[in-house]
């Protein structure tokens, strides 16, 4: 089985990302996030063949222990291939390093592999707006999202297994309010 561990929002900041993709999508451009029925996250790792009950219980011994964390998202940017990818990238701090290794490790040791995207040097932490664009729709896009003012701040408070590409959840972990 595939799946990917993503860190969740606070409601206010989940709220601001969701009436992004609602003035994407209700500007006619695509926007499959919307109609897979996803929540606004962060992507923290990827891996297949996983062995899901090992995976939560090393999880559990990590976040059940690990603090909400603070999140400054400070560009909107596009990957620069064929996906046409839309985002807003968060500030990179300590902590959010931090969570991402502490997360990848259990997947790497619990799965077959993971995605090349998630490992502990490439990963890069950001929050999808919109993807499978073309470049005039990424053009579009850039000017549609044109007065979001940066930077945004919110709160990533609970972290997510999820079967993949289902998107049903397996697991989850609210993350202390302690900040």
């Amino acid at each position: 089985m595939q799946a990917v561990l993503q860190l969740f929002f606070d409601e206010t900041t989940d709220t601001f990302f969701h009436s992004l993709w609602q003035k994407i999508k209700s500007s006619g451009l695509p926007n499959p996030l919307l109609e897979r029925g996803a929540t606004p996250h962060i992507t923290l790792s990827f891996g297949d063949d996983v062995k899901v009950e090992n995976l939560i219980s090393s999880l559990t011994n990590v976040l059940d222990t690990t603090a909400a964390l603070e999140l400054t998202f400070g560009s909107l940017s596009t990957f620069a291939n064929e996906n046409g990818v839309i985002f807003v990238a968060p500030i990179v701090t300590h902590c959010l390093l931090q969570l991402h290794h502490d997360v990848h490790l259990p997947m790497m040791q619990h799965s077959s592999s993971t995605s090349e995207y998630s490992q502990i040097d490439r990963w890069f932490p950001h929050c999808t707006l919109t993807m499978r664009l073309t470049s005039p729709q990424i053009i579009e896009a850039f000017a549609l999202l044109g007065d979001l003012h940066l930077p945004i701040s919110g709160h990533g408070t609970r972290v997510s297994l999820l079967e993949f590409p289902s998107l049903v959840e397996l697991a989850s972990w609210k993350l202390s309010s302690e900040l």
